[in-house]
């Protein structure tokens, strides 16, 4: 198996360069995996934590907010664990002393920041796909920027009419959001 460096990483987590995220699979899952059950867990919240993880690693570096000041494997098995403890405390917010908490690491603010952003983004999503597929492809033209002229055009709409949709669109997918108590736990 190919050694990668951090930057090589880096760079395929970028390009969702499939060797490097095998690569990664292999050298990292098997310890979270040990954290994650001898804390209360199962096989598929193991899976579930790693490829969130993942996740949240390839938007940071998506957005250019990655500042490594450790190695990869120890950022990832931190940003891991945090993710895993966060999820246990919304689940039973009273026993959190039972977990195998390595007090050697310190999850500053910002790990909070990232996961909470994490957390919203998902929420956003789950809504965002509920929404009738119309909403969808108006808010997408939207959110890619296009005037409300393109919108109108692409959606073969008159402005006025594309107007008042997007307006009903983003409106009902804030409401969805809001009233998920999801998302009074996140804020």
């Amino acid at each position: 198996m190919y050694n990668y460096t951090t930057r090589d990483i880096i760079e395929g987590i970028k390009k969702h360069d499939s060797n490097v995220l095998t690569f990664i699979y292999n050298k990292y899952y098997s310890e979270i995996r040990q954290f994650v059950l001898r804390n209360s867990g199962k096989e598929e919240d193991a899976q579930d934590v790693f490829q969130e993880s993942i996740i949240v690693l390839y938007r940071q570096l998506k957005k250019k907010k990655l500042v490594l000041t450790c190695t990869i494997s120890t950022y990832i098995f931190s940003l891991s664990k945090y993710i895993w403890l966060n999820q246990l405390n919304r689940r039973k917010p009273d026993v959190n002393s039972e977990y195998d908490i390595d007090e050697n690491i310190e999850y500053d603010d910002e790990f909070e920041r990232i996961v909470a952003e994490n957390e919203k983004y998902k929420l956003y999503q789950f809504h965002f796909q509920k929404l009738p597929k119309e909403c969808q492809k108006l808010l997408k033209l939207h959110f890619d920027n296009k005037s409300i002229k393109e919108v109108a055009h692409e959606m073969e709409f008159t402005e006025n009419y594309a107007k008042k949709r997007k307006y009903t669109c983003k409106k009902l997918l804030i409401k969805n959001v809001i009233n998920d108590p999801k998302f009074k736990e996140i804020k």
